[in-house]
């Protein structure tokens, strides 16, 4: 039996035959170009968006391609209805994707989405170009299709003609029911010239054109993508869930009072991450309210809000940590000091426009990261380790993030029992290694993995 019979009444040569085979061949290896053994999240995306761009090129190629061969030849590539055929599962019942139709219809806009028409008579497009300049484009019951997904594409199955004729005037839309072709990728294969069953291995049809298939086994690889990228996601927040669960499960009470009882050092540890130069007996000594010589007055304003914000901070221990709250504890650390913000001159103007001058990020940005770090999904100590290390890294405030950071992250902290965050000096060295780290490598699970398993302390 010939399998192109059908195709040879069309026009469709040998020939033809071959190079649409070398062309499937060529798109599908160009859609493994740069394939790695790295697993990384970061590449898998990076592929996946390379794939979802072959799918576009193949599809707006396809649409232009199918309006323009009207004007070329009489022998049209006639797709009928079915864009997929009919595969059968490994008993053998129908898959049919066109009949898994979703109850919600679909506005497909002509002049921005892919609209697929496969216009073959010359007369009917002469008429409607002529026609469509008139009037504008209205759909009627005679003009179907149907959107896939996963190809991002509506195929037309009726009214051919007139949608094709709209899509190149950018005019008109149209509603279409969306169907997935998801159901057929375990029972359906290509060649590039033959649709093929999976399970037997027998050829189904001729491929009408090596795009579809081209799309149908990209899309194929972009689902089975996106699986493997959900489920190592899954799987490392998972780890990540076990590996930064919460060390300690104080109560209000005990966690109040450890806060206090490692006060002193916790705000004489905050000022050596700002590279204060300073003893721990001088900040003692400060805080009593007595003098020291040799400490810069910036020093003793910094030692002095701090021990105010903490004071806050444990006062308002029941607050809801917010946008707001946070700025309230920035305000308490750079109070009363020269050059307060140290905002260049150039973005005094961009200060402005943000809802607190003390930030140097925009407003949005910033309460749009606190609600995305607070998330309920992840541990308190996780929560409160990348608030520190967002501070750290992204300095959304004109001055002292660091001191900010660690504030709200013992905040975080001390409300759940989990502890307090505290830097000491022995790790301070290893610390600012891993903040280099940071820095260079744009990576926060090193930093953070250190300071889970060094910084977070309890009662004794």
């Amino acid at each position: 039996m010939n399998i192109f019979k059908n195709f040879k009444k069309k026009g469709v040569s040998k020939i033809i035959q071959n190079e649409q085979s070398c062309q499937f061949k060529e798109v599908m290896s160009f859609a493994d170009f740069g394939l790695s053994d790295s697993k990384s999240i970061k590449k898998l995306n990076a592929r996946l968006e390379f794939l979802n761009y072959i799918i576009a090129v193949l599809r707006e190629d396809l649409k232009y391609a199918l309006i323009a061969q009207v004007m070329y030849t009489y022998d049209v590539i006639d797709l009928d209805k079915k864009f997929i055929p009919i595969c059968k599962d490994i008993e053998g019942n129908d898959v049919d994707v066109q009949k898994n139709l979703s109850h919600q219809d679909r506005n497909m806009w002509l002049a921005d989405d892919c609209v697929i028409g496969n216009p073959w008579v010359q007369q009917r497009i002469w008429s409607l170009a002529v026609d469509l300049l008139k009037a504008p484009f209205i759909q009627d019951s005679n003009q179907q299709g149907v959107y896939f997904p996963e190809l991002n594409l509506c195929f037309v199955y009726s009214g051919n003609h007139s949608i094709a004729v709209g899509s190149i005037y950018k005019t008109g839309v149209i509603r279409v029911k969306e169907c997935s072709i998801e159901p057929a990728f375990e029972h359906l294969k290509s060649d590039g010239i033959s649709w093929i069953n999976v399970h037997t291995n027998e050829i189904i049809e001729p491929v009408k054109d090596f795009r579809i298939a081209a799309m149908f086994e990209i899309a194929k690889k972009v689902y089975y993508l996106k699986n493997d990228i959900e489920s190592r996601i899954n799987r490392t927040n998972f780890e990540c869930k076990k590996r930064f669960e919460n060390k300690f499960e104080l109560s209000l009470i005990e966690s109040v009072s450890l806060a206090r009882k490692q006060l002193v050092p916790s705000i004489y540890l905050a000022t050596k991450l700002e590279e204060a130069n300073i003893t721990l007996s001088e900040v003692q000594t400060i805080l009593n309210d007595e003098n020291v010589a040799n400490v810069t007055l910036d020093d003793i304003k910094l030692i002095l809000n701090l021990n105010e914000a903490w004071e806050y901070l444990l006062f308002s221990i029941s607050d809801l940590v917010d946008i707001n709250y946070v700025c309230k504890i920035n305000d308490f650390v750079v109070r009363n000091q020269n050059n307060r913000w140290d905002i260049p001159e150039e973005l005094k103007v961009n200060v402005l426009r943000t809802r607190f001058d003390i930030l140097k990020l925009c407003f949005d940005v910033v309460e749009m990261k606190i609600e995305e770090i607070l998330d309920p999904s992840l541990s308190v100590t996780e929560q409160a380790l990348e608030f520190f290390i967002y501070c750290i890294n992204h300095e959304p405030f004109w001055k002292w993030n660091k001191s900010t950071g660690l504030l709200i992250a013992n905040k975080i902290l001390i409300s759940d029992g989990a502890g307090i965050l505290q830097i000491s000096e022995e790790n301070m060295t290893l610390f600012n290694q891993e903040l280099k780290n940071l820095k260079k490598t744009k990576d926060s699970a090193q930093l953070k993995t250190f300071l889970h398993e060094n910084c977070i302390k309890g009662l004794e």
